[in-house]
């Protein structure tokens, strides 16, 4: 006969070698950067366990990486009031405000997780891509408020090429883009770039305003 307390042993037991092996596939996963499986499996695991800062700095990472940065950020915030000094943490503390478009602020911090790990090639790289790409941007709005707008174009461009991946952040310049292109009567690129930025942010109202505006003209002509 059985004893009633070996059921729910070996019942944990499975529960626990099951959240092993979903942590190591959401580890493999992570390592291929397939962010929507690592965050999968990691809701799983946490159903059945509590998240050390291990499973919080991947759901972060996960989030970011999936078009969550808000709520990838309101974790770091979570875990820098318990483990302020883990590892990653900084990093991806200014990766979410950088996937927010907040890109001057995401400098800021990842300015400070640099003075802790001085040496992280990683973090010299991607502060190098944010300063790059805020410089272009920057550059271009200053050419376009001076009626430079083939020169605003061609800063914007550059600036796309940077970070393809930045949805929201690459919306607004083919947005901006567009503009350019309509104060230089080429209504037909302008509506291109518009339905460019509409394939990364289908509710962005500003795109859809300015390519409605470029038709329009166009069917008058």
């Amino acid at each position: 006969i059985k004893e009633p307390g070996n059921a729910g042993a070996m019942a944990d037991r499975k529960v626990a070698e099951e959240c092993s092996q979903r942590l190591q596939l959401a580890r493999q996963c992570l390592g291929k950067q397939e962010y929507v499986q690592v965050w999968k499996q990691l809701q799983i695991v946490e159903r059945h366990m509590s998240g050390g800062p291990e499973i919080a700095i991947m759901k972060i990472e996960a989030l970011a990486c999936i078009g969550k940065a808000s709520e990838a950020y309101n974790l770091t915030t979570s875990m820098m009031r318990s483990n302020s000094r883990y590892p990653g943490l900084l990093f991806w503390r200014a990766k979410s405000l950088y996937y927010m478009d907040q890109v001057p602020s995401a400098i800021k911090h990842l300015q400070e997780a640099m003075r802790n790990d001085p040496d992280n090639a990683t973090y010299r790289a991607e502060i190098k891509k944010w300063r790059g790409m805020e410089a272009q941007k920057d550059a271009g709005n200053e050419a376009f408020k001076t009626a430079r707008f083939q020169e605003a174009i061609e800063k914007w461009t550059e600036c796309l090429a940077i970070d393809p991946n930045h949805k929201s952040y690459n919306a607004k310049l083919f947005c901006n883009r567009a503009t350019a292109f309509s104060k230089l009567r080429n209504h037909e690129q302008a509506v291109a770039d518009c339905g460019e930025a509409l394939k990364l942010d289908d509710k962005y109202l500003k795109a859809l305003n300015r390519r409605g505006e470029a038709l329009r003209v166009l069917g008058e002509k």
